[in-house]
């Protein structure tokens, strides 16, 4: 029997307490066909119910019996009994009844619904949502209004029946979408069916709004400080800001606390992270203080601030190490401001640094700019074949143990560029103006300056021909000119505030100044040669690119930051090639080779494979009298459950390892764990820290320990966590 029309409103119950994973491949995923909407000769959706028969003795209420089925597609209920009384527009149903909405299935033994208020009651529920594969059982469900609903002794899990690793219980749950939360009360967590946590009330968070609440508790094991157990509260204060507090604790160090504030407001946002702990290794109090912030102020005014100290050099080292295992030796804090008045790029600048390394004497300390102020443009004409930029810059240096003083330093580069298919020709002018006040005399002079000019012409030409059997590829041939000048002046009257040597390679061939910073102009006349050559295919791929290149110099170079005159007349031979025959696969090499010495000075060989989730990468690092470093990584996927990854970076020179790291990864339908093991040394080679950390993924429920993912995304190119 088909009614022309019937109301029918039923709310969507609420069944998601807790966020889920969104891959569910592994899973025997409950699927069932929705119903198909139809719709009457209005356009709208149509209410239909379909019995076998139906009895209405007094036409205020009608009873269906035998496969009855109302529909209001989505929403359908099939029960062998149905009752619906008009008068107090009130449903009820006996089963073995289904309720299905989209990708929600209920199926209960009983069932009623009223209109006016909105509530309900449904007895022996189970229920399934296919989109997060959840299933589970309540005692009774009641609907006490569209928004809120009420579960009696459930339970539930995201795993596939008959492979239950998990599971959630509670005598009562409570859920209000209207404030988007859910209330559990006497919770107990089950693994495998043993209980492992029970929590008598707790808060959660039913869709995308945050909400306070005990995190999942994440535990490392590590030689510095043995076992480590971190129990994140996370404390939603208002809808902008948040606070994460970590009491933790150190078999070997005692108990601490970590906090984490985050803000967010119209012009202002940021993070502040404090630290405390009352070593009982060291017997001393240690702590962390740490702001981020950014914030857009009044007149277009863009502010940066980072403002970083700890209670001594190697609290990082021991509580936050960083996941490349490189460890650093100042801690810098700086505060930006940055603005474009009339056109200018302008900026001002302050920093300072806290040194972390106390084996490095205090003189190695870079200079804090107290402060520094850029105003910089960059004029273009019409035809874009003009160009002059023009920077300023004025900088305050302070430093505890060294010279201090004021520097100006005006630096405008004039070039012009002529461009076509065939090559490219840009001579290019630059004046260096640097000025000096210093708070004592350097050589007998307090003010001292420089001021030259450097002139160099940068030119290059492209020559191509079709190649192959099929003359469908393309080669080039790229010979580069490069002519440099820059005049001899005396800088030895001059600090180093801020300079150091640029290294050798191939790019900085083709610079006009050897030196960064700006208390060192490197004179030289100077031709730099190079010669490229690329292979295209027919999608206009890059295969192969090989470059060489070398420096030549007219003149000893005389200007240094030790004194010493270089003599050479020629840089190091420098190699470039980089080769990709598909896409997964790279190699990438490079050279510095001496030929006065008849040694390489440096060297890089990059080997990289990356399809379907298959990682390779092989690496080697030279830099003679300095560095010697060979790396291999790899991910592999056995299957669409394990995923190994590892790492060995080596030192040769110090014949240890810089960081090695082997790490497993298994998941199931609902569940999976990583396991890594991590050797980590110090910034001075002197030990090798050992540490194990464990990531368990309940999905559908929560994950602990995900700086395993962190570090293996910074250690390992190429690296994706399988979940």
């Amino acid at each position: 029997m088909r009614p022309a029309s019937f109301f029918l409103l039923l709310a969507l119950l609420p069944i998601q307490p807790l966020r889920a994973s969104s891959d569910w491949s592994l899973c025997r995923v409950p699927l069932y066909t929705p119903p198909a909407a139809t719709a009457d000769t209005t356009g709208k959706t149509a209410t239909t119910i379909e019995a076998d028969r139906l009895f209405s003795p007094d036409g205020r209420i009608l009873e269906f019996l035998g496969d009855v089925s109302l529909s209001r597609p989505p929403r359908n209920i099939e029960a062998e009994r149905l009752l619906l009384d008009r008068s107090d527009q009130r449903i009820e149903a006996e089963g073995p009844l289904i309720y299905s909405d989209g990708g929600l299935r209920l199926e209960a033994g009983q069932l009623q619904l009223w209109r006016n208020p909105d509530r309900g009651r449904l007895e022996q529920v189970r229920f399934t949502l296919s989109e997060n594969h959840l299933r589970g059982d309540a005692r009774q469900v009641l609907l006490r209004s569209d928004q809120v609903s009420r579960f009696d002794s459930v339970r539930y899990s995201t795993c596939d029946p008959g492979n239950e690793a998990w599971s959630l219980s509670a005598s009562r749950l409570d859920i209000d979408r209207e404030s988007g939360r859910g209330t559990a009360i006497n919770s107990v967590l089950r693994l495998g069916g043993l209980p492992v946590l029970y929590l008598p009330w707790m808060q959660f968070p039913i869709d995308d709004r945050r909400l306070s609440g005990l995190l999942v508790p994440t535990l490392e094991s590590s030689d510095r400080n043995g076992s480590l157990l971190r129990l994140p509260l996370y404390w939603n204060l208002a809808p902008n800001y948040d606070m994460t507090l970590t009491p933790f604790e150190s078999s070997r160090r005692g108990t601490g606390l970590d906090t984490e504030t985050r803000y967010l407001f119209a012009n202002h946002s940021g993070q502040l992270d404090l630290a405390s702990i009352e070593d009982q290794e060291t017997g001393r109090h240690r702590w962390l203080e740490r702001w981020r912030n950014e914030s857009e102020l009044p007149g277009g005014i863009h502010a940066r601030l980072l403002y970083q100290k700890v209670s001594d050099g190697d609290y990082l080292d021991d509580f936050d190490p960083p996941a490349t295992g490189q460890n650093q030796d100042w801690l810098k804090s700086e505060l930006q401001f940055n603005a474009t008045p009339l056109g200018w790029e302008a900026s001002l600048l302050y920093n300072r640094y806290q040194a972390l390394n106390l084996d490095k004497p205090v003189s190695e300390r870079p200079y804090e700019r107290w402060p520094q102020l850029e105003l910089n443009r960059l004029f273009l004409d019409p035809e874009g074949r003009w160009t002059l930029d023009w920077k300023n810059q004025w900088t305050q240096f302070r430093h505890d143990s060294n010279l201090e003083g004021e520097r100006l330093w005006i630096t405008p580069s004039l070039r012009y560029r002529l461009e076509s298919a065939a090559g490219y020709l840009q001579p290019a002018l630059r004046l260096d103006l640097a000025e000096y006040r210093l708070d004592q005399a350097l050589n007998g002079d307090r003010e001292p300056n420089r001021s030259l000019a450097i002139a160099s012409l940068d030119s290059g030409l492209v020559f191509e021909r079709l190649v192959g059997e099929t003359r469908a590829w393309r080669q080039t041939l790229e010979p580069r000119l490069y002519l440099l000048y820059a005049p001899f002046r005396d800088q030895s009257g001059l600090p180093d505030f801020d300079s150091s040597k640029l290294p050798e390679n191939l790019d900085n061939l083709f610079v006009d100044n050897r030196f960064s910073g700006g208390d060192r102009v490197g004179d030289a006349q100077q031709v730099s040669l190079s010669l490229s050559s690329r292979l295209y295919d027919t999608d206009n791929r890059e295969i192969l690119s090989l470059t060489l290149a070398q420096a030549h110099w007219l003149e000893p170079r005389r200007v240094s930051l030790d004194g010493q005159a270089d003599s050479r007349d020629r840089s190091p031979l420098m190699t470039r090639m980089r080769y990709a025959p598909s896409a997964a696969w790279t190699l990438e090499l490079s050279s510095a080779y001496d030929q006065d010495a008849g040694e390489p000075e440096q060297g890089d060989i990059a080997l990289r494979h990356d399809r379907d989730g298959r990682v390779l990468n092989l690496e080697y690092h030279l830099r003679r009298d300095k560095l010697e470093q060979s790396t291999i990584s790899m991910v592999y996927p056995l299957s669409g459950q394990w995923q190994l990854f590892a790492k060995r970076q080596y030192s040769v020179r110090r014949q240890m390892p810089v960081e090695n790291l082997g790490g497993i990864a298994w998941q199931s339908c609902c569940w999976g764990f990583k396991l890594l093991y991590r050797e980590a040394a110090d910034r001075d080679f002197t030990r090798v820290d050992r540490s194990v950390l464990l990531q368990l993924t309940l999905k559908g429920l929560g994950s602990a320990g995900k700086r395993i993912d962190s570090i293996a995304e910074s250690a390992i190119l190429g690296y994706h966590p399988a979940f």
